[in-house]
């Protein structure tokens, strides 16, 4: 079964780019921040609650690799967190 490998990537994937965030969040903690909480912590909040989907939808996903929720929570969050991290 490849799907609890996958699943689990993705969520490391997501875990990294959230580390990835916040490092940047840090470094450049004197701009103004452009998310709707305003404020660094606020953005960092963001990113772990983007990261809590990544988890659940890998756990979802390895134990029943059908339930479509299982790829879709997962795939949003790295698409939220790599248009962060990118931005």
């Amino acid at each position: 079964m490849r799907a609890p490998f996958i699943a689990r990537t993705m969520a490391l994937a997501g875990g990294g780019m959230v580390l990835a965030s916040w490092v940047l969040i840090v470094a450049d903690r004197h701009t103004p921040v452009t998310n709707n909480w305003g404020t660094p912590l606020g953005a960092a909040l963001e990113a772990l609650a983007v990261l809590s989907f990544c988890v659940v939808g890998a756990r979802i996903a390895g134990q029943q690799p059908a339930n479509p929720i299982g790829w879709v929570l997962p795939s949003g969050g790295l698409l939220l967190e790599l248009g962060w991290v990118g931005g």
